[in-house]
């Protein structure tokens, strides 16, 4: 009986430890892409192609979520205050954030940036970056 106690007292232990490193793994993966994701909109603010009055506008629609940048889109995509690189930047914004709720129409949103940004633009890195993750089925 007391064997069978120590036993499960091993098991036990054994099982928190593994779901404490699980747990820890996790988090440092999370950190680790928040990170990444911030360092890509710090990037990406310091593209051309977006007029200063629509700075705030674009702020406050990356905070209302993909309505918020759809609306954006939508309203500023085809006006002179809104070019490449930075159209391109926010496009791609855009799909990474719709690829949970309509993953077709995020496939379709990053495969016309793709097509439509020169392979010298300052963007181009990004798309191969997270061409892998838009590959469709």
């Amino acid at each position: 009986m007391k064997n069978a106690i120590g036993l499960a007292l091993i098991v036990g232990v054994l099982f928190g430890v593994y779901k404490l490193w699980e747990l820890y793994d996790q988090q440092t993966t999370t950190r680790q892409m928040e990170v990444k994701d911030t360092r890509h909109q710090e990037f990406g603010s310091h593209l051309q192609g977006l007029d200063q009055r629509l700075e705030q506008v674009l702020r406050e629609a990356y905070g209302k979520g993909v309505l918020g940048l759809k609306a954006f889109l939508r309203d500023y995509s085809n006006t002179p205050y809104l070019k490449d690189p930075r159209l391109a930047w926010i496009e791609i914004d855009y799909a990474v954030m719709l690829v949970n709720k309509d993953p077709k129409q995020a496939l379709e949103a990053f495969a016309e940036v793709k097509n439509r940004v020169p392979p010298n633009s300052p963007v181009m890195p990004r798309i191969k970056e997270l061409e892998r993750a838009f590959k469709g089925p």
